[in-house]
């Protein structure tokens, strides 16, 4: 063990080491080193620490977009529907360049302003083109989307086209005429309204926004689902499919409800749409039927217990090859037939491209304070008073059959009432 003039001797000699020049250098020299590896190197998340350093905070961090509609919707709260606002508050909040933006900028450049709502279009209107296809079983049908830029579209349809005939040598045969109709499509009006609290619309999170954009989608959805399939072609609304299929030969009442009556049904259905040369294949052709029609057919057995529609069992129901859709919009307590019962359902069959869905260019939004509101009970409610916001998308839309044999429809269902 060293005594104290040594320890002393030790101290000032490390003392002189550390105090030289040479020795900061060299110091300097490694801590410099290490530093710059370490900003060079990638870790597994692919950021190095100097970018994780200069990153900026979370709460200046730019969210991100999971649905230009929500993200449009917060955008025109913010700046209370001004569009050249809406742009440069887009910009500073997703970045310059951003489908938010440019949704704006192209409704700016492209249409009028209309008084305190502005229309939205462009980015934001098809993405809610495409999101009610999921949701709705008449988009899902693979229909024909036409476009409908003036509102009114007229198309001639041929109701019967002519056969010819064969002819002897120097034998005159008498021309034929083909007996055709105008359909008209025209550009119903749907409106969702929806209502939110100020703070949900203004402070909104991605993950909120994307629920408000489904929210009003899924409205959207619904109303105009419905009317594709039963609307009456009154009081502004669509004429559904169900009023436009020829009644004489592609209208069947339902045999019943056991299973050689379903068969039955079911063949009928097939043949009505078949025996109109309509050309079916296993991806253009569907059926549309309620959750009740399709959970009986799902569990319907035969005399050894063995399930006769199995494929409705499958990811993707099926019977006789062709595609099975469920939707609630066709309802189970209709009285369309000779019955009057309410506890009748209709089951649909067709082919999807021979329906046409002519949507106008543009989905109008906007997002309105300090008005009044007709609640879902008809009150009138005060939005200020309830410190509300209210969401109002417009969809233009109308919808006609190629050919009125296309699709047939099955009357008085009541499997499983």
């Amino acid at each position: 063990m060293p005594d104290g003039k040594s320890s002393d001797a030790v101290t000032k000699t490390a003392d002189a080491i550390i105090g030289s020049e040479a020795f900061g250098k060299k110091l300097e020299d490694m801590i410099g080193a290490t530093i710059a590896k370490a900003m060079e190197s990638k870790p597994k998340d692919g950021k190095s620490p100097a970018e994780k350093l200069f990153a900026p905070a979370h709460q200046d961090a730019r969210p991100e977009i999971k649905s230009p509609l929500g993200a449009s919707i917060v955008t025109l709260a913010r700046v209370k529907n001004d569009r050249h606002k809406a742009i440069a508050f887009a910009r500073d909040r997703w970045g310059d360049g951003n489908p938010v933006q440019r949704a704006f900028e192209k409704s700016l450049t492209s249409s009028t302003a209309g008084g305190a709502a502005e229309a939205v279009q462009t980015t934001v209107a098809s993405e809610v083109i495409e999101a009610l296809r999921p949701t709705s079983i008449v988009r899902q049908s693979s229909p024909r989307i036409v476009a409908n830029p003036t509102g009114t579209l007229n198309i001639t349809r041929v109701n019967t086209g002519v056969s010819g005939g064969w002819i002897g040598e120097a034998t005159a045969r008498n021309a034929e005429q083909p007996v055709t109709e105008t359909v008209q499509l025209t550009h119903n009006k749907a409106r969702v309204t929806v209502p939110y609290t100020k703070e949900l619309v203004l402070f909104a999170t991605p993950d909120m926004e994307q629920a408000i954009a489904d929210d009003v989608v899924s409205a959207m959805a619904a109303l105009t689902d419905s009317a594709f399939i039963r609307g009456s072609g009154t009081s502004n609304t669509p004429q559904g499919i169900r009023f436009q299929v020829d009644t004489g030969t592609n209208v069947i009442t339902s045999a019943g409800t056991s299973a050689a009556n379903v068969e039955s049904d079911i063949g009928d259905l097939l043949q009505a749409v078949r025996g109109a040369n309509v050309p079916l294949s296993p991806e253009t052709g569907h059926f549309w039927m309620s959750s009740r029609s399709f959970t009986f057919l799902e569990k319907l057995r035969d005399a050894n217990g063995n399930l006769i529609y199995p494929e409705l069992r499958m990811e993707m129901p099926r019977i006789m090859r062709y595609r099975v859709l469920v939707s609630n919009n066709i309802p189970d307590n209709v009285a369309s037939g000779g019955s009057p019962s309410t506890t009748d359902s209709e089951v649909y069959f067709g082919h999807g491209p021979s329906i046409m869905i002519a949507d106008a260019m543009e989905m109008g939004l906007e997002v309105l304070e300090n008005v009044a509101y007709t609640d879902s009970t008809g009150t009138l409610v005060s939005a200020n008073d309830r410190d509300e916001m209210v969401i109002n998308a417009i969809l233009m839309t109308d919808l006609a059959l190629r050919h009125t044999r296309a699709w047939a429809v099955l009357d008085d269902v009541r499997w499983g009432a």
